[in-house]
């Protein structure tokens, strides 16, 4: 390799034109590779930034959020109880609510 760049000769206009399309094509990818990063980066920071302003913002302010997780999560429980509940039906350990729902 080391042959190959001292056998150029560097006032060889093929030489130039290659090496500034080398530095134009090797431009375009690092503006593109900086421009998908700075775009990670905002969203990383709008997401701290989101996350900050919920947890600063008094108990007020997040208090419906912490309300509807609540929910979400406790209807999670329920569901995952009566899919238990229903797949002991028609065994020895049936619950009554088998005997509501006509099982």
């Amino acid at each position: 390799m080391t042959e190959l760049i001292q056998s150029l000769d560097p006032n060889n206009p093929l030489v130039l034109a290659g090496a500034c399309a080398l530095l134009c094509v090797a431009g375009l990818a690092l503006s593109l590779g900086m421009q998908a990063l700075g775009g990670v980066l905002e969203l990383i920071s709008g997401l701290a930034a989101l996350l900050m302003e919920l947890l600063s913002g008094g108990p007020v302010a997040w208090c419906g959020c912490l309300a509807l997780v609540v929910l979400l999560v406790g209807g999670g429980v329920v569901a995952v109880m009566l899919i238990q509940g229903l797949a002991a039906c028609g065994t020895p350990e049936a619950i009554n609510f088998c005997a509501l729902i006509g099982r």
